[in-house]
């Protein structure tokens, strides 16, 4: 007689169920779970990840969250039947099988509720309060880890390695250099509507910012080991990660265009991010500045695999060679 008639009627005593000094917690955990799952493709988050970002996105918001200790334990515990924590393989590019702790929702109908419009008229609506402010904030909390970007020695390696695995998916700051970096080619629409949201994103892409250099090459051995930003649809001919400088450009706000504007072969989206970037500047000298740099060939159209594209001219000449599958880059070029 007392058992729930609807599901949203399961679902809402399962959230009146847990401490309300919890629920905090458990109300961030399920979003950043909901935002992995949208940014990754689906993917589970890994176990280590998940806590370090609910510590991050709750930290000051109230005042015994710092003294409370969270491991997968606890989040099992606060979580009960809306999450599963499993292990999750994957192959990489090395051949080597990787293993990890994930947490993903236990049945897509949580992911409905928490979305839904009943849960906001029921005594549960705290969590779902102002998703969209949760995820500005969770997407503010990537691009500002991600600047912190240190040096490490897997970076500096010659050689994919194993560990990059280890590190990212153990690591708040590794991840969230991956992370960012996704959010460029996911989200540039929604990024650009968001003054600090846009600001943080361009600054990312900065070369004259001390973070860019380690990015830079961070980002060229995560690809090169597990091939992660290609397996999510962000194009080869958009790594700017893999433009070589034969020289040193006298202009670091061309080069910022540029890494922008290569963004576009995998998000015409993209461009509206370039677009932000050149509002307000005189881009008279900047635009002629000279670029001489070397880029590995993957379109078929312009080369194909194994070549290397050479260019040494300003980014309009740069665009008008080698921009098919750019072209809304090119067209804004051309509007300046």
């Amino acid at each position: 007689k007392n058992l729930p008639k609807t599901l949203e009627e399961t679902y809402d005593r399962i959230f009146l169920m847990i401490p309300e000094e919890e629920q905090l917690f458990v109300h961030h955990a399920l979003q950043r779970i909901r935002y992995h799952n949208e940014l990754y493709g689906g993917e589970g988050i890994p176990c280590a990840t998940l806590l370090q970002g609910v510590g991050e996105s709750t930290a000051g918001l109230t005042a015994n969250q710092n003294e409370r200790f969270y491991d997968n334990d606890t989040l099992r515990e606060l979580c009960g039947c809306l999450i599963n924590i499993t292990p999750e393989n994957s192959t990489h590019t090395l051949g080597n099988i990787h293993t990890i702790l994930a947490v993903s929702f236990a049945h897509y109908t949580v992911r409905e509720y928490l979305d839904s419009t009943c849960i906001s008229k029921s005594s549960t609506a705290n969590f779902t309060a102002c998703k969209e402010n949760l995820n500005q904030n969770f997407m503010e909390i990537t691009f500002l880890e991600a600047q912190r970007i240190e040096p490490n020695e897997l970076w500096e390696s010659e050689i994919a390695s194993n560990d990059i695995y280890d590190v990212i998916d153990g690591d708040f700051n590794a991840y969230c250099v991956v992370s960012a970096l996704l959010l460029l080619c996911k989200w540039p629409r929604e990024i650009s509507q968001q003054d600090t949201l846009c600001t943080l994103a361009i600054d990312l892409l900065d070369p004259s910012k001390p973070h860019f250099q380690i990015l830079d090459a961070a980002a060229l051995h995560i690809e090169a080991s597990m091939s992660l930003f290609s397996d999510r649809g962000w194009l080869g001919e958009g790594h700017f990660w893999s433009v070589i400088w034969d020289a040193e450009p006298s202009d670091t706000d061309a080069v910022h265009l540029l890494n922008l504007l290569l963004l576009g072969y995998s998000s015409r989206e993209c461009v509206l991010l370039a677009e932000k970037f050149l509002q307000g500047k005189d881009t008279k000298n900047f635009l002629q500045s000279r670029l001489t740099f070397r880029k590995p060939v993957l379109d078929v159209y312009l080369g194909g695999d194994g070549e290397e594209y050479i260019f040494d001219g300003s980014i309009i000449e740069a665009f008008a060679q080698f921009a098919l599958d750019c072209v809304d880059g090119f067209k804004l070029l051309l509007e300046y």
